[in-house]
């Protein structure tokens, strides 16, 4: 098995010395996964990865500023695009398959000593489906006698809520 490639770059600013404001891009070619043999006789995964899959895009800006001397205030923001070649966007697929996603965070950061520190975080996220069938079965001899699920689509919204107690030594 070959994961997909990858390119990262970011680029963060220091703003008098108490702001911190970064932006990162990622690039994944998800057409480039590779998997050396199949359980099934005669499929091609690698086939079925050029023809599905294309490469996605992620985007992640953030910022954090010392308010206080003890206390950090961060937010930030995740946005990442579909990984489905275009003339899959309206297939319906066995699973859901993520198809964009968009997050939301917050955070406050306190340091109680110099070797002691609590944080707490919020993350709001939105991710978007591809519609999918939960099982089918098709008879090319009746296809009266063919049976599938129902078509599912949906988005979920999820709230996430983070607390971390760290020990520096």
């Amino acid at each position: 098995f070959r994961s997909p490639s990858r390119l990262m770059f970011g680029a963060a600013v220091t703003l008098g010395g108490r702001v911190i404001v970064s932006a990162d891009y990622e690039r994944s070619w998800y057409q480039s996964t590779r998997l050396q043999s199949s359980p099934i006789y005669g499929l091609s995964y690698t086939t079925l990865m050029k023809d599905v899959f294309k490469g996605s895009n992620t985007l992640r800006i953030g910022a954090e500023a010392y308010v206080l001397r003890f206390m950090a205030l961060r937010a930030g923001y995740i946005w990442s695009g579909s990984t489905l070649n275009d003339g899959y966007k309206d297939a319906i697929f066995t699973r859901p398959i993520p198809t964009q996603q968009n997050f939301i965070t917050a955070g406050l950061g306190f340091k109680i000593s110099q070797s002691v520190y609590i944080d707490v975080a919020y993350q709001y996220g939105t991710t978007k489906y591809s519609p999918f069938k939960t099982f089918y079965a098709l008879d090319s001899e009746d296809p009266e006698q063919d049976i599938e699920s129902r078509l599912y689509s949906y988005k979920t919204n999820r709230h996430m809520g983070i607390v971390t107690l760290g020990f520096r030594f």
